[in-house]
């Protein structure tokens, strides 16, 4: 396994915690795996595992693998563009990219292994549907629109930089998050945030000032999700000293009615409300 020092692909200031990550190889037996989310095809994951950390990650369960080491053993699937472009020729229909990994974390700014899969994307008819974190999707923008029908999504769970930091500890802050928003809504891409999960903990002025944000930047839908509980969760949360008391996160009533005004409040502002999955 290779430990490879993340911060020397970065010059601005942003990532925290740790300075290196392992990163491994691993050899795909297949690109594209079928889907059961709502409204795709197949998914494309080009790495295991996810440097960005967040707390509340439901990726290791699905996936099988240990939480503990998720965030800091990154596996990457070098054969995965050539693997793609050979799958491609016969499979047809919406393709998710980062159904259990961020596609851009930090390593793809080393490996380019999203890039890599976009560029033969771009060959085909497949329409796109990407989910992310991080800023440097950006730097994939013009790619991106030369594909059939893209569409990206862009988590943001809290415009407050601090306890975003702790939750989500090296994907981009959220006004980076609120500006590539704006930019791919400038651009014509079709777009989305994910509020996902709406935290039951936020005031109803956070939640209001988060969508706001959203409003502001020309996106028109917003996608929610609820917390989704798991073994350790809220004491994860309690021992981050994010919340100060049992049961704030596994109340039903509560992370329903967090929902609810997350929708109420799209409908107030002009934005089209969804659920997901």
């Amino acid at each position: 396994m290779t430990i490879l020092d993340l911060d020397l692909f970065f010059d601005d200031g942003e990532r925290k915690g740790p300075p290196s990550v392992k990163v491994y190889e691993a050899k795909a037996s297949t690109a594209l795996s079928k889907s059961s989310l709502p409204g795709l095809d197949f998914c494309l994951n080009p790495y295991i595992g996810c440097e960005h950390g967040c707390i509340y990650c439901f990726a290791p369960d699905v996936v099988r693998r240990q939480r503990e080491t998720w965030s800091s053993e990154v596996g990457y699937r070098s054969n995965i563009p050539v693997l793609l472009n050979r799958e491609l020729r016969t499979k047809r229909g919406t393709i998710g990219i980062g159904t259990v990994t961020d596609p851009y974390q930090p390593l793809e700014r080393l490996l380019l292994l999203t890039r890599k899969c976009l560029l033969e994307i771009a060959r085909h008819d497949n329409p796109i549907s990407i989910l992310t974190k991080s800023d440097l999707v950006l730097r994939d923008i013009e790619l991106i629109r030369s594909t059939a029908r893209p569409e990206v999504g862009v988590t943001i769970t809290t415009m407050d930089a601090d306890l975003a930091s702790r939750i989500e500890p090296k994907a981009s802050p959220p006004v980076a998050r609120v500006e590539t928003l704006r930019r791919l809504a400038d651009s014509g891409i079709e777009c989305y945030a994910m509020v996902g999960p709406v935290l039951p903990f936020l005031e109803q002025q956070e939640i209001r000032e988060l969508l706001g944000a959203i409003a502001a930047t020309g996106c028109k839908r917003v996608m929610a999700d609820r917390l989704r509980m798991r073994p350790g969760l809220e004491m994860a949360f309690l021992t981050a000293n994010i919340v100060r008391s049992k049961g704030v996160l596994s109340d039903p009533y509560r992370a329903e009615m967090s929902v609810r005004l997350v929708r109420d409040e799209c409908t107030r502002m002009g934005m089209r409300f969804e659920t997901a999955f």
